[in-house]
């Protein structure tokens, strides 16, 4: 069953959220005018703002932010995802006025879209330092491209999941990722699950990488990786 929504089809919210992990921190999306009886602010002159970006304050999250007198400050967060796109539009439009026209609407989404980011290298890698997730969006060139792979996983380790298989088996990269999320060793190469090396590194950053199926079982008793594990408990 494919996604519904009120604000656009599965496809031209997806090219939207693309937009957005693609976007500078803070960069404003579908500004929209608040209304002075809305009750969210005090708007008497109708100049507050609210608008969708890129979270400044929690990694990998979609923002509803709000401008008023007081200056600039988030109020909700979403997941990076076109359910979560789709509820923070909801979320901000829904308590303004009404959307006298919708198709209008949706055209100003599909707008904003711009397929050819995902396919630019200088675009890819600014994106996957702020938030490593807009990995999953890129060329499936630029999933095989090790300097984008590792700044993804340098910003969040579980984004090896979206590499191409040889960098999955790469021990610069798989290194890298289980340093900053150990969980992140379920995504590497089999024979880099069976590495003591790849092991001490993931259970040094999260002790319950080694309660995981993932871990070669000839180390879950390796008494060196038990007196870290022990040690983080």
């Amino acid at each position: 069953m494919s996604f519904k929504s009120d604000y656009g089809s599965e496809v031209d919210l997806n090219k939207f959220l693309k937009k957005i992990l693609l976007s500078k921190n803070g960069e404003k999306f579908l500004l929209h005018q608040v209304n002075d009886d809305v009750g969210l602010v005090e708007a008497p002159n109708n100049d507050a703002l609210t608008w969708l970006a890129l979270s400044q304050q929690q990694v990998s999250k979609i923002a509803w932010c709000m401008k008023d007198d007081d200056g600039e400050f988030e109020i909700q967060f979403y997941e990076p995802t076109i359910q979560g796109l789709d509820e923070c539009i909801g979320e901000v439009y829904g308590r303004q006025d009404e959307i006298n026209d919708l198709e209008k609407f949706k055209k100003e989404i599909i707008s904003l879209s711009n397929e050819k980011l995902k396919v630019d290298k200088e675009v890819i890698l600014a994106a996957v330092k702020q938030n490593g997730y807009a990995l999953q969006y890129a060329d499936e060139k630029l999933k095989a491209n090790k300097e984008v792979i590792l700044a993804a996983v340098k910003q969040d380790g579980n984004t090896l999941q979206y590499a191409d298989k040889k960098l999955k088996a790469n021990k610069e990269v798989v290194l890298a990722a289980v340093k900053q999320n150990g969980g992140a060793l379920q995504y590497a190469d089999e024979k880099l699950k069976a590495d003591k090396k790849f092991i001490l590194a993931a259970v040094k950053q999260d002790v319950s990488a080694l309660d995981l199926d993932y871990v070669d079982d000839s180390l879950k008793n390796d008494p060196d990786i038990l007196t870290i594990v022990n040690k983080g408990k």
